[in-house]
């Protein structure tokens, strides 16, 4: 009897260990149409939309929303600026945690933003990868999901405003990645990253590790 309670155990704890690496694994993206769909209802999405996302594009070319627990949220996003015919990054934050407040005067913080031309080869490459990603989305099962950790929401214009989320993914895969990408486009636009050498091959070897599925 001890034995076989113990090779239950042992199932148990394997299939439990699969189940939450397969969670945190980050092969892919769940399906978002909005930040309604990644934000718990309440006060804090009007106040996302009112104080970090208003005046932004409502059919973004690329768009990266970063909506952390403990930090401040960010946005970056990718346009054509069709005056100048070029593409244009532009980045927002506020320097604090907006979605967490109700009765704050939020524009006593006031918006940091920095802007950056993308030359025309990164920038149809970083439409590429996003629009493999989100093209890929598909449901889990048992959402990973949390309370302490860091929510993201992708989104691309490709025949349609299409989106994906996903919460706290491994570093290391696909989604993890295309994170390190986005985050590399915040560095590139706030003038901490000069060259884009390193950028342009990690998007290329996502491209060909995401075309090879």
């Amino acid at each position: 009897m001890k034995r076989i309670l113990n090779i239950v155990l042992i199932i148990f704890i394997s299939g439990y260990t699969n189940f939450l690496m397969a969670q945190r694994s980050g092969e892919h993206l769940v399906p978002a149409t909005s930040i309604f769909d990644y934000v718990d209802y309440n006060a804090g999405e009007l106040q996302i939309c009112n104080y970090l996302l208003k005046g932004m594009h409502d059919l973004p070319h690329v768009r990266f929303l970063k909506i952390p627990s403990r930090d401040p949220e960010e946005v970056i996003e990718l346009n054509y600026n069709h005056t100048d015919e070029i593409w244009t990054l532009t980045y927002r934050t506020r320097g604090i945690i907006i979605h967490r407040l109700e009765e704050v005067d939020v524009d006593r913080f006031p918006m940091i933003e920095y802007t950056r031309e993308l030359p025309k080869e990164i920038a149809d490459k970083v439409f590429e990868v996003y629009a493999l990603m989100i093209n890929n989305t598909k449901y889990y099962k048992n959402p990973r999901t949390g309370k302490d950790g860091v929510s993201y929401y992708f989104s691309v214009f490709d025949k349609g405003l299409k989106g994906g989320k996903i919460w706290s993914p491994d570093p290391k895969s696909p989604v993890g990645r295309l994170i390190e990408i986005s985050e590399d486009l915040v560095a590139y636009v706030k003038k901490e990253m000069t060259y884009v050498d390193e950028l342009r091959s990690n998007i290329d070897a996502l491209i060909m590790d995401l075309n090879k599925k």
